[in-house]
């Protein structure tokens, strides 16, 4: 979408989270255009099987938030217009949550019913 607005095939009326994307400066917010309630953030996490040993756990942690430093990772994220972030196994199950009950309200409110 980033390269279809730049080129004026499209036009982004709003992004998601808390502030504007660094390659579409120009495009407000969700909030910043009034819709206050809406934050919903596109995100990648990294899984392992239920019993993976902790220290395999903890070294992949290390890796992935260093990954979030690396230069030339980044410039690669970059070149797909994708900001990268990095959140702790803590911080990313908060976020699922928090994102499962929003979305679970959404659902609810087109009449639709969680089947689980």
């Amino acid at each position: 979408m980033v390269h279809m607005h730049h080129e004026g095939s499209a036009r982004v009326l709003a992004t998601c989270g808390t502030k504007r994307s660094k390659f579409l400066p120009d495009v407000a917010t969700f909030k910043e255009a009034g819709f206050a309630d809406v934050n919903v953030v596109d995100w990648t996490g990294m899984f392992a099987p239920a019993g993976t040993p902790s220290k395999v756990i903890e070294h992949y942690t290390k890796l992935l938030a260093l990954c979030c430093k690396d230069k030339e990772f980044v410039s690669v994220l970059e070149r797909l217009s994708l900001e990268p972030s990095y959140l702790s196994s803590v911080e990313l199950a908060a976020r699922m949550k928090s994102d499962y009950a929003l979305m679970r309200e959404l659902a609810g409110s087109f009449g639709m019913k969680n089947s689980t």
